[in-house]
This record gives structure tokens, sequence and C-alpha cells, in this order.
């Protein structure tokens, strides 16, 4: 004789649901699939009216059984919306702080974008107070957003993890890579080793960001700096394989043949049969480049043909004459400023327009200028530092430094690729 099994019921395969008519008879109602009291906020713990109305007989029938038709109707609706009312304020208090959470994470960001110190947050909600206090107070209470040097510390780092998490997923689907590794000392004398990674995925998605910065201990010798770099592939999974090049700078650590590090990598590759690419630092070909077109020589030139005739009031009146007959778009030269440095983009572009009209000035006025100003390789010089300066100042904006003038030089490069 084949055993009978016992099925159990499940209640939530039933398909119970709520009467309207138990909130006044009963004084429950349904919240978010959950039946709730409206006089004492308990649940039930199935839509079952038996176990409505035994709650309600128990704990409730001696206080509420005096209302009755309407009165019993209207009590039911105020007793409901107070339960919403109370749900609202701890549904809106969760609103505010979470927005909080989010407005500090991303004042924590823009500090960290733009390289200020984490004090100054507690500065930035100085300033909002005292902006609310007179705009609109009665709106204070939005700042309670903690800006402390703690706080911008914490949501940095868990921004910097977020980063770092997201870096590891799109490593994982590169088909190719390759690093640029630079190791250098800091204001602190600390040594610290920075790793670049750029990929490409199946997508032909490239991803180019700092992999990460490692702190050196003890020497900077090609051996530490390999191990250092090795710790970095450790921490991100990366494998030799997908690896395709690297660019290092030429110190010895870094390009030694026996010692330094490519040299080793290289090695380490060679047994697994892969081979390497070796790239030099693009600054080094970038100062070549700008050597072999003597920026200077060609300013130096400039600003003595400039001064030949700005150092002059009369000489300055007759050329500015010369130029009002020929109808020139220009009144005059440029002199050009240390602490404004973008002005010498504007010196030489006005200077190389008016070339001609000084010639023919010095030529009038029986002057001495300088020869180069006829040479056709001089010229051409000239014309590329023109249009390289007016590019420059057109990507750059007008607050960097004057020292900056000599990544001018660097930037060159960039002109020819």
């Amino acid at each position: 004789m084949a055993s009978s099994k016992s099925k159990q019921r499940k209640i939530d395969k039933e398909c119970r649901l709520f009467n309207d008519e138990w909130q006044t008879k009963y004084f429950f109602v349904e919240c978010n699939s959950v039946l709730v009291c409206l006089v004492c906020n308990e649940s039930a713990s199935v839509c079952k009216e038996y176990n409505l109305r035994r709650h309600y007989d128990t704990k409730h029938s001696k206080t509420y059984n005096q209302f009755v038709n309407e009165v019993r109707k209207v009590k039911s609706i105020k007793l409901k919306n107070t339960l919403f009312k109370q749900q609202d304020l701890l549904k809106r208090g969760n609103t505010e702080t979470e927005n909080a959470a989010i407005a500090s994470y991303k004042v924590s960001l823009h500090l960290a974008k733009n390289c200020k110190p984490f004090s100054d947050g507690e500065i930035i909600k100085e300033s909002l107070e005292i902006m609310f206090k007179n705009i609109c107070p009665e709106k204070l209470k939005i700042l309670n957003i903690s800006l402390s040097r703690q706080t911008i510390t914490r949501r940095t780092c868990d921004i910097a993890n977020d980063l770092s998490l997201s870096l590891t997923e799109k490593i994982k689907a590169f088909q190719y890579y390759s690093i640029a590794i630079d190791e250098s000392t800091d204001i602190s004398q600390t040594a610290q080793l920075a790793v670049f990674i750029c990929g490409i995925d199946n997508g032909f998605l490239v991803t180019e960001e700092l992999l990460d910065i490692h702190l050196m201990q003890g020497r900077t010798t090609g051996e530490n700096i390999f191990l250092a770099m090795k710790k970095v592939f450790k921490k991100f999974n990366l494998t030799y394989n997908r690896l395709i090049s690297i660019t290092s700078d030429g110190g010895s650590s870094m390009i030694g043949k026996k010692m330094g590090v490519v040299s080793r990598l290289e090695n380490e590759m060679a047994e697994n049969n892969l081979s390497l690419i070796k790239l030099h630092c693009i600054i080094h070909q970038q100062n070549l480049t700008a050597k072999t077109m003597d920026v200077e020589k060609v300013m130096s030139v400039v600003v003595k043909a400039i001064n030949s005739i700005k150092s002059s009031s009369l000489r300055c009146r007759q050329f500015e004459a010369f130029l009002a007959e020929n109808d020139s778009e220009y009144g005059g030269l440029l002199y050009y400023t240390e602490v404004r440095w973008l002005s010498r983009g504007n010196m030489l572009k006005r200077t190389y327009d008016l070339r001609q009209n000084m010639l023919d000035l010095f030529k009038i006025i029986n002057k001495d200028y300088p020869p180069e100003l006829e040479e056709k390789e001089f010229i051409e010089k000239f014309a590329f530092l023109v249009d390289l300066t007016q590019h420059y100042n057109i990507q750059r904006t007008p607050r960097k430094r004057s020292s900056d003038w000599k990544n001018v030089q660097h930037f060159s490069y960039s002109i020819f690729i």
C-alpha cells in the first residue's frame, strides 16, 4: 500500500486579499503588502479576517466599540492619515540623510579634482551657512552636511576604492595592454613609483588610467623598482601574456642592460616565449624636438627686432605712422610680459604679420636690424613657432604660471604626430 504524503497549506499561494471594510471594522490598513493596526501599529502575519478580528477584540474593542457608523469611519480615516504622516516623516528624514551624504561625496570629489586641501570642506560649509542666513534662513536645516577634514578624507578614500574596483573590472576585459612607469621623489623626500596602464578590449574601447602609486622603501635600484612593479601586477591580477609594451625614462635603473627594470621584465617574458616592445619616455622626444627647433634663438631675434623700434619713441611714432599709411590692421608692435606668459604668442603673431613693414622701415631710416629676418630658414622656424604658440594659447587657460612657457618646447613634438 502506497504511503500517502500529507500536503501542507502554503499561505502565500492562497492569494488572500485585503478587504477595504476591515479598515472601518477592525481598524487595520494594508501598507506595502503588510497589514498594520491603526491603533497600536502592530502587524498581522496573515491576511485573514479571523486574525484581525481576534486582535481587535483582544486589545481595542473596549475603547473603540463606542464609535459606530459614520463616526467610526471618520475615526479610522484620521488614524490612517496619522499613520501615513508618520511614515512620510521617516521617509523624508531618510531622503534628506541620503541627499546630505551624496552632497558630501560630490564636494569631496570636487576638492580632490581641484587638488585642494581637505580642510577646505569646512570653509565651504561656513560660507554656505553665511549665504543661507542672509538669503533664505528658513532653509538652514539643509546644511546638515558633514564636510570636516576627517569626513572628506573618508569620502575621498571611498571614491578612490570605487574607482579602483571599476578599473579592476575593466582590466579583466583587456585583450592587450601596455604600461608606463616613472619613479620620482615628492616634496617630502618620499620615493614613489607611478604605474600607468593603457588597454583595449574586444569592443576596441581604449582605457588609459593611473594604475597605482607604490611607495618605495630604501634604495630605488632597478631590482627594487622591478619588485615594486611586480607587486602592482599581482594586486590587479595582470599577466605577461597580454602585455605588449613598456614605456620608461632614461635612468640607468630603468633601461640598464643587466639590472634595469625593462631588461629584467624582457628576460622574464622571454622565458615564456613572449616579446616586449620597449619605448622611451615621450618627454625625451619632445626635448630633442625643442633643441632641434632652437626656440630661444628665434625668441631672442624677435625681441631684438622689437626693441629696435619700441626702445625709441621717435621710431615708434614713425612706425605707427608708416602702418597707418599702408592701411595695416595693426597699430603697432607688442611687448610680452613674464607674468602673463600667453602674451608671448600674441607678440609673435603680430611681429610675424608686420615683419615686412619692419624691414621696410629699417631700410628707410637706415637702421641696423637682425639679418635673420631675411633668412628663409629663420622665417620657417619663426612661422612654426607662431603656429605653435597660437595653438597652445587656445588649448591652455590664462591662469597658468609664467614658468609654463617651458612646456611650449615639450608641446612642439605633438605638432609632428
